[in-house]
């Protein structure tokens, strides 16, 4: 589970998990719909690795994603 640090913007929040920070970030990508991805980053909200480590399809919304992963 993450811990909420606080909003960036309407598509972003920043989040924790032990000492580490996180971004998660929503798009609604064309042709294949909602997503939110989970990207390290540093505790100010930059990521530091594009690569994403959590998140997916599936998710209609930054809440929703939230909701269901933050504790």
């Amino acid at each position: 589970m993450y811990q909420f640090v606080r909003t960036l913007n309407d598509r972003q929040a920043l989040l924790s998990k032990g000492n580490e920070h996180f971004i998660a970030s929503y798009a609604d990508v064309p042709f294949s719909g909602p997503e939110v991805l989970v990207f390290p980053a540093t505790v100010t909200g930059e990521v530091t690795d594009w690569l994403e480590v959590d998140g997916g399809r599936g998710y209609g919304s930054l809440e929703s994603f939230l909701a269901e992963n933050v504790g």
